[in-house]
């Protein structure tokens, strides 16, 4: 048996109204799989909507978490992969997939000096101790205030500023020993992407 819900979010400060359908898979011996797609649409048509969106994951007690993407300085393209193990979920693959119709921003103040990481998704990987998962909100805080103010000084002299989508991003690093990953993506109009939870021992893809 299938199970699953809708929720709809409407923030109209950003102009967009979020969708996320969760849909869960019983199977195995680990309570099966389940994903997720999260859509956005503009609340008022012809006005821009432009969104950074942030997904994370953290694990405290015992088991693993670990990064299985490849690793660039700018940002990926490709799909992000984690892999993970705990004695309540077993061995599990997670993945975070875009939509196809997805376009990512691209134009701004400086978006010249920012093109090699446009277009692409940005992480952040870290270790948390335990019970600090929770803070989840202050950690990436920390992390994307520190690069604002270190991309933003170059230019405080200047007429033009970066565009706030290419200040405000993660620097896509992977601590050792991390428990703790982000992954943002920065969208202008209408998107959508997947988060897909496989357990092993569901057999389920």
């Amino acid at each position: 048996m299938r199970q699953g819900g809708v929720e709809i979010i409407k923030d109209g400060q950003n102009n967009v109204e979020i969708k996320i359908e969760w849909i869960k898979v019983p199977g195995g011996m680990h309570g099966g799989s389940w994903a997720a797609r999260i859509s956005g649409k503009p609340i008022v048509i012809g006005k821009p909507l432009r969104i950074s969106m942030i997904y994370y994951f953290g694990l405290e007690g015992l088991g693993s978490l670990d990064w299985e993407s490849e690793q660039d300085d700018d940002g990926v393209t490709e799909p992000v992969h984690l892999s993970g193990s705990t004695p309540d979920l077993g061995q599990f693959n997670i993945r975070i997939e875009d939509g196809p119709d997805n376009r990512f921003t691209k134009y701004g103040g400086r978006s010249e000096d920012f093109k090699s990481r446009i277009g692409k998704t940005h992480y952040f990987g870290t270790g948390m101790s335990a019970g600090d998962v929770w803070k989840a909100k202050e950690y990436l805080y920390q992390h994307l205030g520190y690069r604002a103010q270190a991309i933003i000084m170059p230019y405080k002299d200047e007429p033009v500023k970066p565009d706030p989508a290419f200040v405000i991003t993660m620097g896509n690093t992977i601590a050792r020993e991390s428990n703790f990953y982000a992954v943002q993506k920065t969208y202008d109009g209408t998107f959508s992407f997947d988060v897909v939870f496989d357990s092993q021992s569901a057999g389920t893809k």
